[in-house]
């Protein structure tokens, strides 16, 4: 059977969707952040949005290890991972989410034998995604029934 990586993106556009909810819940409150080991910022959105990401992309392809930022800090990723692999950020720009300028991503990519096949951004705070698989353009994609910028975000 042929792997066909475009297959994966529309279960990671709804996780990543679900995941970008969860960070929207904590950013619209008045939240703390703590320090990981190597110094850079760590908010509740980081491992909310991990709590739905990883377990949803285990659970569609439980094959594929996954591979996120959080889990990888705490010592708690594969040893292991073979040449096909999630590589998840489940909050790029935990900086710009404290100083809440809503330029903060939620990034699912998927890695086979050290290429890139696909790749989800999602800017929750603007509503803006952009997904894409080897051989497709990257497109920007609408949640209905959210209403996405008229024009990305510069």
């Amino acid at each position: 059977m042929t792997f066909d990586p475009a297959a994966m993106i529309p279960a990671g556009r709804d996780l990543a969707y679900a995941a970008g909810d969860a960070t929207l819940e904590l950013y619209r409150t008045d939240f703390d952040s703590t320090r990981k080991d190597d110094g850079s910022p760590l908010t509740l959105a980081d491992t909310a949005s991990e709590r739905v990401i990883v377990p949803g992309l285990r659970a569609l392809t439980p094959e594929i290890p996954v591979i996120s930022e959080e889990e990888f800090a705490n010592g708690e990723s594969p040893a292991v991972f073979g040449d096909r692999f999630w590589l998840v950020d489940p909050l790029d720009g935990t900086r710009e989410f404290l100083k809440r300028n809503d330029e903060f991503t939620v990034n699912i990519g998927l890695v086979d034998a050290g290429v890139p096949r696909v790749g989800i951004l999602y800017a929750p705070a603007l509503d803006w995604m952009y997904s894409g698989a080897t051989g497709e353009d990257a497109t920007p994609c609408s949640y209905t029934p959210r209403t996405p910028p008229t024009t990305p975000p510069a």
